[in-house]
């Protein structure tokens, strides 16, 4: 009788070989359709490549493109109230294989020209030049209003602009402006409004000297221009020198009461105990430069009066003068009063 187990694995043996037969026939059957007619197979790969491309190349689409707007005065003396649109956005539509050939900047600008005040309408066949096989689908603005008015010419004065401040203790005392004044050019009713020109921003933020420099114009509001040399110019373009004086800030403490001292002259202090003042105090104002001001010690202002020998012989009541001691040069001195009595006790 054979042993149970040489059979089973027989039989195990014989599956194996069979799947192992069946996976290199299919395997081998795989590469034969891929391999087989390999040149024809490419071929066909490649036609249905651009097949695809090219019915989609062929679908109709729409782009937008700018388009220049070209304006012309319809006849001397009129100039434009409004500033229009400087383009037009225009819808071409084609395929995608001819709007390659549509090249946005050699499409010329469109030229309005009114004989007078009123509306251009913007057409399809304004657009140009357009490739064959495009065509124009949209254009916004559809229209463009234009308002004129007679030429005006009128001078205005140029004030510069200013900004931040000097330095601390100086001021600005003058700004001169050269020129003073210069011409525009515009519609009448937009010169009419117009009172000045205004220069490019300056700063002094920190200066403590003089300084001059030139500067270029801010461009006045549409529709108006510079005129310069009787050619109208852009505001930019033109030059103004401005001189800018700043000096040392004067000012003034605010008044501060001070006690009259007697001081004596070649007099010991113990006769200085027999006289009084009245008033007993005085006000003062000091005035002098900013930085000046600020470095002043309080403590060491006082006001005296002097006493002198002869007034110890005399005994005699007198007025006298005031005098504020503890000042530095440079710095005024206001007393009121200037004079206090001195008498005796």
């Amino acid at each position: 009788m054979a042993d149970p187990s040489s059979a089973a694995e027989l039989v195990a043996a014989s599956r194996k070989k069979e799947t192992q037969g069946g996976l290199a026939l299919v395997s081998g059957w795989m590469r034969h359709a891929f391999t087989a007619n390999l040149g024809f197979k490419a071929v066909a790969f490649l036609m249905a490549g651009s097949l695809f491309i090219l019915v989609n190349s062929d679908e109709d689409t729409v782009v937008p493109v700018s388009v220049r707007l070209s304006y012309d005065a319809p006849r001397e003396g009129l100039t434009l109230v409004e500033k229009p649109p400087a383009t037009a956005r225009v819808g071409i539509k084609g395929s995608r294989r001819r709007l390659k050939r549509l090249i946005e900047s050699n499409l010329d600008p469109i030229q309005v020209t009114l004989t007078n005040t009123g509306e251009f309408l913007l057409r399809a066949e304004m657009i140009k030049p357009l490739p064959k096989g495009l065509e124009v689908a949209s254009i916004s603005p559809s229209s463009v209003t234009l308002l004129y008015e007679s030429t005006e010419d009128k001078s205005v004065v140029v004030r510069p602009r200013i900004i931040g401040e000097p330095a601390p203790g100086y001021r600005i005392e003058s700004v001169t402006v050269t020129p003073k004044k210069l011409f525009v050019r515009g519609a009448e009713s937009a010169v009419a409004r117009l009172t000045e020109l205004t220069t490019a921003p300056i700063t002094v933020a920190g200066l403590s000297e003089s300084r001059t420099t030139t500067v270029a114009l801010e461009p006045p509001a549409f529709p108006a221009q510079v005129l310069q040399d009787e050619k109208l110019t852009a505001a930019a373009e033109v030059s103004v020198s401005v001189q800018i004086l700043i000096v040392r800030a004067s000012g003034a403490l605010p008044a501060q009461q001070l006690s009259v001292k007697i001081i004596g002259a070649n007099v010991g202090s113990s006769a200085v105990a027999g006289w009084n003042v009245t008033p007993a105090t005085v006000s003062i104002v000091l005035r002098g430069y900013k930085d000046v001001l600020r470095t002043l010690d309080a403590d060491s202002i006082n006001a005296q009066v002097l006493l002198y020998p002869g007034d110890q012989n005399t005994r005699a009541a007198r007025m006298a003068p005031v005098v504020v001691a503890g000042v530095p040069q440079g710095v005024a001195v206001e007393i009121s009063p200037r004079v206090v009595r001195l008498t005796p006790r």
